[in-house]
Formats: structure tokens, C-alpha cells, sequence
């Protein structure tokens, strides 16, 4: 537990550290809503028993102009497929975070929390992720998604592609 409040401790210095401005900006905030697909790859504790899943992924992006950091939300739906007769689940993040914005690319961080069927409940969840902007209304990003509870771990990398609205 320690560690996780010196992760979000050190998420909320960074997230006031790179927005600060020296400049100043006009206040304009641009809003961006995106849709995207995803496919995923399970790992940690639920890799031995499902394999790839796919699903889902929608975004809103709150972008000051003239500024390289983002804040969004996200939330999707992902389906793991089972092996050898296990029965299938899915996850719904919703997670809340920001991104870093180069000329091309950008990373991020977010944290939240996944819901669950099949009894599992809900779950603290973060998400690490680089992308690129394919253009202007397209992106696709890489992004490790881990969800963990009481030392079980379902985690998973995913490739989103996204289409801004």
C-alpha cells in the first residue's frame, strides 16, 4: 500500500510540475472525444488460463491550447477469450490520467479502476501507454494495463486504434 501512495504522490507532482507554464497562455481548452478498437494480450496471473482479447476503447482529451499535456478519461470493454473450456471475461476500465505530448508522439499514465464479471468486483487499475498520431483525427498507441487486487494480478498489453470525432 506504501508504494501506491508514492506512485500516486508521484503522479500528482508530475501532472503540476509539467503544467506549469512560463509563459502566458491564453485559457482555451479544446476538447477531443475519440472511439477506438483494441486488441490485447493477457499476461501475469490470468495468462494461464486466457489467452487474446479484444474490445472497445473510448477517450475524452482536455488539451489546453499551446500546451503539451492532456488530461483524460477513459473508459472501454475488453473480452479475454478462455483456454481449454475456461469461460471467457470482461474487463470495463475506467480510468482517469494524463498524457505528455511530443511532435508526433506522446506517453501517458492513468489510474481507476476495472469492473469485472463473473464475480470478480472491481479492481485498482493503471495504465502506461506511448502513441503516435497518425493525423490528425487518428492514433494508435501501445498501452500496459494492469489491474491488481489482494496479490492477483490481470494484466495485459493492448494495441488501440483511435478515431477522434
Amino acid at each position: 500500500m506504501r508504494k501506491l501512495y508514492l506512485l500516486l504522490a508521484t503522479v500528482v507532482i508530475s501532472a503540476v510540475a509539467l503544467g506549469q507554464t512560463t509563459a502566458k497562455k491564453e485559457k482555451k481548452v479544446k476538447t477531443n472525444v475519440s472511439i477506438g478498437m483494441t486488441a490485447a494480450r493477457a499476461s501475469g496471473d490470468i495468462s494461464d488460463t486466457h489467452s487474446a482479447g479484444f474490445g472497445g476503447i473510448g477517450q475524452i482529451m482536455f488539451k489546453q491550447k499551446n500546451s503539451d499535456v492532456s488530461y483524460v478519461i477513459t473508459t472501454g470493454v475488453l473480452t479475454f477469450r478462455g483456454k481449454d473450456s475456461v469461460a471467457d471475461f470482461t474487463q470495463m476500465p475506467i480510468l482517469v490520467g494524463f498524457r505528455y505530448h511530443y511532435d508526433v508522439c506522446y506517453s501517458g499514465l492513468s489510474m481507476g479502476t476495472s469492473i469485472f464479471d463473473q464475480n470478480r468486483g472491481t479492481q485498482f487499475t493503471y495504465s502506461l501507454l506511448m502513441g503516435f498520431n497518425l493525423s490528425k483525427a487518428v492514433t494508435i498507441d501501445g498501452r500496459y494495463l494492469l489491474a491488481s487486487k489482494e496479490h492477483k494480478n490481470i494484466a495485459s498489453f493492448n494495441i488501440t486504434l483511435s478515431f477522434c470525432l
